[in-house]
């Protein structure tokens, strides 16, 4: 009997067509969600070791965990330091890119099935008035997205992605 494998969408190049403006987010959040999980991550990984090390005391355990500590708090000064822009959104005539710190991805208007705007866990926990917009695509293997910290009015961003994509459809059919 044959196994049958599942296909995996096939990843396609999108050309990004004239640029229209960037999304005002505030970077400053994500800049802050950043390096707070950075250090929530760092300070699990020291209580971790320090109770390993208290229960397993050969001079072996020492240098393995204290190498492992050393690596990681190293690395993650790095990531901080290589990171230029921690989230940035930008409009096109014929898709939406996001680049930040999480995911980078670009998506074609036509692939955007559904917009929602929310107020995200995030908005609510740092009080910032702002918004999230979810959205929803198909033909990726991520099938959805959001982008928090939306200073702007956010309906009106959803109404303006909504004309892109009726206006791009109509470029498309013609």
């Amino acid at each position: 009997m044959k196994k049958i494998k599942k296909q995996e969408p096939i990843v396609k190049e999108v050309v990004l067509g004239q640029k229209i403006r960037d999304v005002q987010i505030n970077e400053r959040q994500h800049f802050l969600l950043y390096v707070s999980m950075l250090v929530l991550f760092n300070a699990l990984l020291i209580g971790s070791v320090w109770f390993v090390l208290i229960y397993l005391t050969a001079w072996y355990n020492w240098v393995v965990c204290l190498l492992i500590v050393g690596l990681s708090v190293g690395l993650s000064f790095k990531s901080y330091l290589d990171i230029k822009v921690f989230h940035k959104c930008t409009l096109f005539e014929n898709a939406i890119s996001i680049n930040s710190i999480w995911f980078q991805i670009n998506v074609e208007l036509k692939d955007v099935y559904e917009l929602r705007v929310k107020e995200s866990i995030l908005d609510k926990m740092f009080k910032l008035k702002t918004k999230s917009l979810e959205v929803k695509i198909l033909g990726h293997r991520r099938k959805k997205f959001t982008i928090h910290f939306i200073e702007e009015n956010a309906v009106k961003l959803k109404q303006e992605i909504t004309m892109l994509i009726d206006k791009h459809t109509e470029k498309t059919k013609n």
